[in-house]
């Protein structure tokens, strides 16, 4: 690491780009445990990881909700469909809210803990509400739609 920060110094680099960012890499972590994958633990959310990250919603709205999505990592018509009637606010538990607090992770927002199943409460709200504050979204603390959507993007 300290080779890396050095060099990125020398060629006038954000240590940071090189090191990623501490908080995508959690997320990946819990990425890795919560879907049994082998992301690449980089601090990039990059496209690989961003893939999982869908796919580990599908699979939660399976899990929570019975829904039988194709877990295949894309945002079609069923499961926005399913996404609109789907709304976790705070006291909301389930496999959906620990995907929720990872997905605050993978926008360096710290949901104060990532737990599985996942329960929404005032760590969570107050990370989500930045979330939609910083995406210009109505700022209620509430999960539904229009920040899924966001996250999902």
């Amino acid at each position: 690491t300290m080779q890396a920060i050095d060099n990125a110094i020398k060629n006038k680099q954000s240590a940071i780009a090189i090191v990623g960012n501490q908080l995508i890499k959690n997320a990946q972590i819990h990425l890795n445990n919560f879907m049994g994958t082998n992301l690449k633990i980089t601090g990039f959310a990059n496209a690989a990881t961003k893939d999982v990250f869908r796919k580990a919603v599908q699979y939660a709205l399976n899990k929570d909700y019975g829904y039988n999505l194709v877990i295949d990592g894309v945002i079609g018509t069923r499961t926005n469909n399913v996404l609109r009637g789907t709304l976790l606010k705070h006291d909301s538990q389930g496999l959906l809210v620990t995907v929720l607090e990872i997905g605050m992770l993978l926008n360096k927002i710290d949901p104060r803990g990532v737990e599985s199943p996942g329960y929404f409460g005032n760590g969570l709200e107050a990370a989500v509400k930045e979330f939609q504050k910083k995406n210009k979204l109505v700022v209620d603390g509430e999960a539904g739609k229009n920040t899924f959507a966001k996250l999902l993007k």
